[in-house]
């Protein structure tokens, strides 16, 4: 195994080689987060890139054009439309090189409901929960007799966008209620599970998955919901704490083969609520955020810096496409990176 130091030197010279653009904006409830993020992460990439730039995706037409001056495409629109693989289809049918998993792990990733029944079948443990449309019939129905407590959510936001907690049958009823009809068939109900919540990091580097030490919030007095206040105390973090090394080697087995059986690529998080010393997976983030402070950046606090950890992932995902253009003599390249 590389150490941080020689993942660095070979990110840092990839980096220098390379002009590449940051994809922000977008059309859902994260795009201005995400234009945000693009401001603060643009001075790391100026300071390591050949050159570096920002385009924001306000609008589908000429995208083509304003990409294709870029080496490699660096996609930070956070949820749908940036997020669920209709963005990860275009630039690869485009055969522009860009950050990230394919449309069918973005997909997946994005749809809560999706992503749970796909690793139940595997074997690992998530919540219970149906669509808000399944209530009435069977399913709904031992849910709201198992459980005091569940939680309504959007099927595809981020942020912990739209989440209520509800204590009693009338509550969520009456959160329910508030959901137009034709939408509820996009908003999942689940159990809430009562434990430590916490999130985990990884990107692979070659043959090597580079996982994070998993990490769980300890969230203030009275609070039971790790929401987007609480995720944005920028001045004032969460304070957070490692698990215990055998749940916390548990989680990473877990999400070691999680992320290869999903056929992940990048820099992929996971969240997750740990109860008795047993892991439930609440969702995966395949455009987790990308900042200094941000969840993803701290469960790897421990062993680099930020910008090691931002110069080190980005320069294995770009490696994906410089590798296969070593390997496959007459393919277009510019710059190093394969255009096709």
């Amino acid at each position: 195994m590389k150490t941080i130091e020689q993942r660095m030197r070979h990110a840092t010279q990839l980096l220098g080689k390379v002009k590449i653009c940051l994809l922000a904006g977008g059309y859902s409830s994260e795009s201005q987060g995400s234009r945000e993020n693009a401001k603060t992460l643009l001075p790391y990439l100026k300071k390591s890139c050949m050159d570096a730039g920002i385009v924001d995706f306000d609008s589908k037409d000429d995208l083509i054009q304003r990409l294709r001056p870029w080496d490699y495409i660096l996609n930070i629109c956070y949820g749908v439309g940036g997020e669920d693989g209709q963005l990860q289809g275009f630039l690869s049918t485009m055969d522009i090189p860009s950050s990230g998993s394919s449309v069918l792990t973005s997909a997946v990733g994005m749809n809560k409901y999706f992503f749970k029944a796909l690793i139940k079948s595997w074997g690992f443990n998530v919540p219970q929960g149906v669509l808000a449309t399944a209530l009435h019939e069977e399913d709904g129905q031992n849910l709201k007799k198992n459980y005091n407590s569940l939680v309504i959510k959007p099927l595809s936001e981020g942020d912990s966008e739209g989440i209520i907690l509800t204590k009693s049958i009338t509550e969520l009823e009456r959160a329910i209620s508030n959901i137009p009809e034709n939408l509820r068939s996009q908003w999942l109900i689940e159990e809430f599970i009562y434990g430590d919540h916490g999130t985990i990091s990884v990107f692979r580097d070659g043959s090597d998955l580079i996982i994070s030490d998993a990490i769980i919030f300890d969230l203030p007095k009275g609070s039971s919901l790790y929401d987007k206040k609480l995720k944005y105390r920028i001045e004032d973090p969460i304070p957070i704490t490692e698990l215990d090394t055998v749940t916390n080697k548990h989680i990473k087995q877990e999400v070691n083969s999680m992320y290869r059986a999903l056929k992940c690529d990048g820099l992929v998080r996971f969240d997750f609520v740990v109860r008795d010393g047993k892991s439930y997976y609440l969702e995966i983030n395949t455009i987790p955020g990308l900042y200094p402070g941000s969840n993803t950046s701290r469960c790897f606090g421990r062993e680099m810096s930020f910008e090691q950890f931002f110069y080190i992932s980005l320069a294995a995902d770009i490696a994906r496409y410089e590798k296969f253009s070593q390997n496959n003599r007459g393919l277009h390249k510019h710059n190093g990176i394969d255009k096709n």
